[in-house]
């Protein structure tokens, strides 16, 4: 990723220099290297609460000094964007004064952007190192697919789920990958390069271990349930509390319907529960909900037809519409394998009563 460029556009948007052109370059350039956000969160924060007593000249002539190479900008560039302004005094010479005071408003930006820079690289040192997301694994509906990533990892992607990495990863400081869905890991072991994964709602930390996140953009709940080894999580928006987890224990972040109710484990609307994971048994046989989808199995403890719907439009490749509110009510416990959509419903028909219609992918309950 061209730092420079990112940081040089963000500082001119910022100081309110940005061009149309510039703007629309800016971001393309964070849509496809979301990471850099970070970036723009740090200007802000300078931009919102400046040193009182900072001599923005001294500062950057300072900086420049010790570490020019950082800031090989574009020569040809900055050639013409100085012919330009020679141009531009030339011909507002004797107009207004209050053209000079744009060219040296524009001076002075230039000045506060580069010291701006100065501050990003040298006052917080970690985002030296942006993880580029290069490569992108998509599961649709119907499909789960198992991948090995660069460092030896070994994950299990289900469903509609979607997993961004960085084809680079062994030569980062940190193995990080972005989640959308649901998928189990077995992380390759590496004190020294510790895995991140990030989700829309929280991040997991890991040097070793085997265990399933589950975080689908539409649904109420985000999961952990770790199987081995040891985990950290962090909920996003609350980055300095962390969670450790255990072997055979679950972590849930489960929205709530009532945001303001006064509840020590709710944050934002939403409420965190740690729980002990246990098999269920169906038909004399063991299995665990959180992960028998990698082994082909989709398993369900009493749940609700409504929670069932849309695993079963993952799993199916189809679209549940209940038309009728009693049945979404209508709690369920068994597994399913190898049987079609068809066999799955008329087996739940037998034991609480309901019609369906099926066309072509659209199901309608009723």
């Amino acid at each position: 990723m061209n730092d420079h460029r990112i940081i040089e556009l963000l500082g001119c948007k910022m100081a309110g220099e940005i061009s149309e052109l510039e703007l629309i370059e800016l971001g393309e350039l964070m849509a496809h290297y979301p990471d850099a956000v970070y970036y723009e969160e740090i200007f802000k924060q300078i931009w919102a609460n400046p040193a009182e007593d900072t001599n923005v000249n001294e500062l950057y002539e300072k900086h420049l000094l010790k570490h020019k190479s950082l800031f090989n900008f574009d020569k040809e560039r900055q050639t013409q964007n100085m012919n330009a302004m020679e141009i531009e005094m030339a011909i507002d010479n004797e107009e207004e004064p209050r053209s000079k005071w744009s060219i040296s408003r524009v001076l002075y930006t230039c000045t506060l952007f580069l010291a701006l820079v100065t501050v990003v690289l040298f006052y917080y040192p970690k985002t030296a190192e942006v993880t580029v997301a290069d490569t992108q694994i998509i599961s649709g509906k119907g499909i789960r697919k198992n991948i090995t990533l660069p460092d030896g990892t070994n994950i299990w992607l289900n469903s509609e789920s979607k997993l961004s990495y960085d084809k680079a990863m062994v030569n980062r400081d940190q193995r990080v990958v972005t989640l959308s869905g649901e998928a189990f890991f077995d992380v390759k072991h590496d004190k020294e390069h510790p895995f991140i994964i990030k989700t829309e709602k929280i991040s997991i930390k890991v040097l070793g271990t085997s265990f399933n996140v589950r975080a689908y953009e539409n649904d109420e709940r985000t999961e952990t349930t770790l199987i081995r080894g040891s985990v950290e999580l962090s909920v996003n928006n609350r980055p300095n509390e962390k969670i450790v987890l255990k072997p055979s224990e679950k972590f849930i972040l489960n929205e709530q319907d009532n945001p303001t109710k006064q509840d020590p484990s709710s944050v934002k609307g939403a409420k965190i529960i740690i729980e002990y994971v246990a098999p269920v048994i169906v038909a004399n046989k063991e299995y665990l909900t959180e992960t028998s989808w990698k082994e082909n199995y989709l398993v369900f403890k009493n749940e609700s037809m409504e929670e069932l719907a849309p695993k079963l439009d993952r799993w199916y490749n189809v679209k549940i519409n209940i038309r009728d509110p009693k049945i979404k009510d209508y709690r369920y416990t068994g597994a399913f394998s190898k049987e079609t959509i068809l066999q799955a419903l008329q087996a739940m028909q037998l034991t609480k009563h309901f019609n369906f219609k099926i066309q072509n992918h659209d199901i309608e309950i009723y």
